[in-house]
C-alpha cells in the first residue's frame, strides 16, 4: 500500500500525516450536488458508494501510517484512538 510505503521512507521528515480530508463533502460535492468536483453527478447511490470507499480508504491508510511507527501528529492526541 502507498500509504505504507510513504510513511516508512519519509516518515522521518513528516511532523504530520493526514490521508482523506472531509470525506462527505469530497463525495457530496461529486456525486451528489451535479457539479462542484467530477463526475458532477446528481445520484444518491454512487454519492453512498463514494462515501463507503473514501472511508475505508481513510482507514486502511489511516492504520499502513500508524503500522509504520509514525502519528498522525507531533506531540498531537491521536484523533482517532
Amino acid at each position: 500500500m502507498q500509504s505504507a510505503r510513504a510513511s516508512h521512507t519519509l516518515g522521518d521528515l513528516v511532523d504530520l500525516w493526514g490521508t482523506i480530508n472531509e470525506v462527505k463533502i469530497v463525495s457530496d460535492h461529486g456525486f451528489l450536488d451535479g457539479g462542484e468536483l467530477p463526475p458532477g453527478l446528481n445520484d444518491f447511490g454512487a454519492f453512498m458508494m463514494a462515501m463507503r470507499h473514501l472511508s475505508m480508504a481513510h482507514g486502511l491508510a489511516y492504520e499502513q501510517v500508524k503500522r509504520g511507527g509514525h502519528g498522525f501528529g507531533g506531540g498531537h492526541s491521536d484523533p482517532l484512538a
